[in-house]
């Protein structure tokens, strides 16, 4: 397995440990039943499987002091027009999407839209995620 994947993993796994221990109790009752009716052994969960059930019961905590500056608008729309005008579909978080995740270190749940998605990535990790799309298709364009 990558490191940056590894990497990605950790701090998704962290994010959402810091998100169930502020859970109210019935929350965390929530993400258990949650759990329970995915049908599959919690030991045998990935990260992400976790991270889906967690962000489907959760919502994402915003405007407190202990959270980092979430990604803004002008980088929402940045990070959706390259990857429209390097021809990546850009509607939903899908796998075309891991390696620049894994290289900006952030993770977002498969499936979701993305503009949903990317309102829960920090203003650094967005930053980190444009950077690597342009690297990306830089050494596309460079290479064809």
């Amino acid at each position: 397995m990558n490191l940056q994947v590894i990497a990605a993993d950790l701090i998704a796994a962290t994010a959402v440990i810091g998100r169930l221990a502020a859970a109210s109790t019935g929350q965390k009752c929530e993400v258990i039943e949650a759990i329970a009716a995915a049908g599959v052994p919690v030991d045998r969960m990935t990260v992400g499987q976790l991270m889906d059930v967690t962000a489907q019961v959760l919502p994402v905590r915003s405007g407190t002091a202990s959270t980092v500056p979430s990604c803004t608008e002008p980088q929402r729309r940045e990070i959706r027009r390259l990857l429209e005008a390097a021809g990546i579909d850009a509607t939903a978080v899908h796998a075309g999407l891991a390696d620049f995740m894994a290289q900006a270190r952030v993770q977002m749940p498969h499936g979701i839209p993305l503009a949903h998605a990317l309102r829960g990535i920090s203003y650094p990790g967005a930053a980190r995620l444009i950077q690597a799309i342009r690297r990306a298709t830089a050494t596309e364009e460079a290479s064809a």
